[in-house]
């Protein structure tokens, strides 16, 4: 599957339906801006912090997120 293809409610309607590999393609979807947003972080971390431990804490609070998410118009999923 393409996430391209698909929305981010047909994502979410289809990982409530325990599809795996929807869930895989909204975390795929997603990562960029999680990579984007560690590294902006990582700058001021004065070496402190690893890059690849902040990713793995971004995915994770996805994860969350997903699992989460309710559809009741009052947010957008993607914000």
């Amino acid at each position: 599957m393409e996430y391209k293809n698909f929305n981010d409610y047909e994502l979410l309607e289809q990982i409530y339906s325990c599809s795996e590999d929807a869930n895989e393609i909204l975390l795929y979807k997603y990562r960029p801006l999680i990579v984007g947003e560690a590294k902006k972080y990582i700058k001021y971390s004065h070496g402190g912090l690893d890059i690849n431990d902040l990713i793995q804490e971004g995915l994770l609070g996805l994860n969350d997120a997903i699992n989460s998410f309710r559809n009741d118009n009052v947010a957008n999923f993607g914000t």
